[in-house]
């Protein structure tokens, strides 16, 4: 597909509700499982989907894009039943932007999308390119972007807009995190101290805190005022596909966190201990 061959099936988006889950693959593949029957509704879009994002106040609302794969809104429940004849309409179908200077086509590379209105019927939405740029648009006003900013010197990977301000974090493949207004499309702040790509953001519940996981197998936590400094720091030996907040449980503070290590050190020196004086034990068995 555009010259690449696929050589194996992937998930780009998996969303899950009380009444019922959606995914996408790579393949175009959605599949729309209600829990009251087990009957999904199924339906292909284009190859090489790279992102498919719910909405966030209607979850079977979703947004799909990926390489020549332009950005497209729709609504699960509306999706053809499973061997249906019916085609289904898109909520919004974006169009791509003008040619270039030289008159030539602008290739379509979407990488990240993100819902930043309440309306899932005339959404407004937020895209990342792999051609370093954030694209926002307005189902209400027209099909190709509102607009278009160049913002970064790198492929852009990951989207995140916030639900407290007007503000967006992205980020890059060379472990770079940035902060964006959404307004005028002015990079104000960076994240910094980490290294190779990042592989997800997310951010709290009150929006004053992001987390970061890349390949590095760390995963940071950075307040997002304008200091941006960095507050925790952990190790996980392993490499980090996603990250996300439990807003069911209360954020601790710095005290309640490092007397936790704390105690989870001494409770590792008295286990160490124990297996210590066993081992003796055996020893003189012998």
């Amino acid at each position: 597909h555009n010259g690449r061959t696929i050589s194996e099936r992937s998930y780009v988006g998996l969303s899950a509700s009380d009444s019922h889950f959606l995914s996408c693959t790579n393949m175009g593949e959605v599949r729309y499982q209600s829990f009251a029957t087990s009957e999904a509704k199924l339906m292909k879009l284009p190859l090489d989907a790279c992102r498919m994002r719910t909405h966030n106040d209607r979850s079977s609302v979703f947004a799909v894009g990926g390489r020549e794969h332009e950005l497209s809104v729709w609504d699960a429940e509306t999706l053809q039943e499973s061997g249906a004849g019916a085609k289904p309409t898109p909520i919004f179908r974006a169009k791509n932007v003008a040619n270039d200077f030289l008159n030539l086509r602008v290739p379509v590379w979407i990488t990240d999308i993100q819902f930043t209105s309440e309306d899932a019927t005339n959404p407004t939405l937020a895209v990342s390119t792999g051609h370093k740029q954030i694209r926002l648009y307005d189902a209400r006003a027209q099909q190709r972007p509102v607009n278009d900013w160049e913002v970064s010197k790198h492929p852009i990977y990951h989207l995140q807009a916030s639900h407290v301000r007007p503000e967006l974090y992205f980020a890059d493949n060379m472990g770079n995190v940035q902060q964006m207004d959404m307004r005028t499309g002015h990079v104000f702040g960076a994240f910094k101290g980490i290294a190779g790509a990042v592989k997800s953001i997310s951010l709290s519940e009150d929006g004053a805190k992001i987390a970061v996981a890349g390949l590095d197998r760390y995963v940071r936590v950075f307040e997002t005022g304008s200091m941006r400094r960095p507050l925790h720091r952990a190790y996980v030996k392993q490499r980090v596909s996603h990250v996300v907040w439990d807003w069911e449980h209360k954020d601790f503070s710095t005290q309640e966190i490092e007397e936790q290590e704390a105690e989870d050190i001494w409770e590792t020196m008295d286990k160490a201990a124990l297996k210590k004086k066993s081992n003796k034990r055996k020893a003189v068995a012998i």
